[in-house]
């Protein structure tokens, strides 16, 4: 047995003697551990990173009006732009077209305060050649030949679609710079729904949406909307007052055939500032009845029918009252259907007639049709 030296330096030289005599008696057991140690990290770093490269991740499903078929997701999206219910909600929007303003390509013009006029237009068009499609059916005033996005409802609407860029080949004539699409909820949805929205602005403005969704035994969908908004005005003679319901009514005949009806009223009053102050009351109904067959090979057939009356009364020192009448029609039939070739490729094709007529007091009697068809062949990159 040996024995440690006494002196200091005889001491520590023993110390260093013991320790590397230890380390290479136990260095065959120590290097293995380490190594498996380390192997151990570098498996669970690689299944960490295998289990992030296999979550999937859920978008919502968008339709578009970017194509006259049912299709989701597109190869080309960046022509499209999309607001939700959500997005319209939280933006606090009071109209459809305000959720889109943002976007790029999108511009909305107003024409006095809350409730007066609103156009809106695509990639520095003009308003006029934007085409305004309600559930994919063509809105217009035979009077100015676009539409004022005030009578557009949002309570009840899923989300609002704008395809910037020609579409003249799809919609026609009135589609030069592009298409916007209001769509509705569902009223087939699979439970009940109910939604309530208040706001409140600057100038004592009001506005209020509800819907109510209901189904019946399955087969059937109701869809009830209402939209409430009112205003002093930011000047004299500027005070608003709107009212739009919206009704739908769904019914499944078959596992891929649907029967659906729409009504739409819009009742508005607004006063005009200016050197010639007056109101002008607009009156606004829109009917549609489809019916639709979805799968493989789809169709949808529908028939509209909407009227507007204009009546615009002016007080003035000079001229004293006048009175401008302005009534008019619409009614239009189209038909549409699609094909599809396995996974790549399909077909579209569809055609249309509209009929438009006005009465005024002041430009007289005037009448317009238009007669459109279209087919589309689409294949996948």
């Amino acid at each position: 047995m040996s024995r440690a030296p006494k002196s200091a330096s005889m001491r520590k030289c023993w110390q260093a003697v013991v320790a590397v005599a230890s380390l290479a008696i136990a260095g065959p057991w120590l290097v293995p551990a380490i190594s498996v140690g380390q192997d151990t990290a570098d498996t669970t770093m690689a299944a960490r990173a295998t289990e992030d490269s296999l979550k999937t991740y859920a978008v919502p499903e968008i339709l578009v009006t970017a194509s006259r078929l049912p299709a989701k997701h597109p190869s080309d999206l960046t022509n499209v732009a999309v607001a939700t219910s959500a997005d319209l909600a939280e933006l606090a929007s009071s109209t459809v077209a305000e959720g889109l303003a943002a976007d790029p390509g999108i511009a909305v013009t107003h024409y006095g305060s809350y409730g007066s006029l609103e156009t809106m237009s695509l990639r520095g068009g003009n308003s006029s050649e934007v085409i305004y499609l309600l559930d994919g059916v063509p809105l217009a005033d035979p009077q100015i030949s676009t539409i004022d996005l005030n009578w557009l409802p949002m309570a009840g609407t899923s989300r609002v679609e704008a395809m910037k860029g020609g579409g003249s080949a799809l919609y026609g004539s009135g589609a030069i710079s592009g298409a916007v699409n209001v769509v509705s909820m569902d009223a087939m949805g699979a439970i009940p729904s109910s939604q309530i929205t208040w706001r409140t602005a600057s100038f004592a403005s009001k506005a209020a949406d509800v819907s109510l969704r209901r189904p019946i035994a399955g087969k059937v969908g109701v869809l009830g909307a209402y939209d409430y908004s009112k205003s002093a005005g930011w000047i004299t003679n500027s005070a608003y007052r709107g009212d739009k319901y919206y009704g739908k009514v769904s019914a499944d005949l078959a596992a891929a055939l649907k029967l659906e009806g729409v009504g739409f009223t819009y009742n508005g009053n607004t006063e005009v500032p200016g050197s010639f102050p007056g109101l002008q009351k607009d009156r606004r109904r829109f009917y549609r009845l489809s019916l639709k067959a979805s799968g493989d090979q789809g169709f949808t057939a529908d028939y509209y029918h909407s009227t507007s009356n204009e009546v615009y009364v002016s007080e003035s020192t000079i001229y004293g009252r006048s009175v401008y009448r302005h009534a008019g029609t619409q009614d239009g039939l189209q038909l549409e259907g699609y094909r599809r070739h396995g996974d790549e490729e399909a077909t579209s094709w569809g055609a249309g007639f509209e009929r438009r007529s006005i009465n005024s007091n002041s430009v007289g009697k005037r009448s317009a049709s238009d007669v459109y068809g279209f087919f589309q062949q689409e294949a996948s990159e």
